[in-house]
């Protein structure tokens, strides 16, 4: 699970973990977001 809040503004994202990969590609996502 990962919890991404910035301001005012809450996302929450669930992820089961079925392919490796798809963590990697979220957490990329994410970390060129913020």
């Amino acid at each position: 699970m990962n919890f991404s809040i910035q301001h005012t503004s809450v996302s929450l994202l669930m992820n089961e973990n079925a392919a490796p990969d798809v963590r990697v590609d979220v957490e990329t996502i994410l970390n060129k977001l913020v």
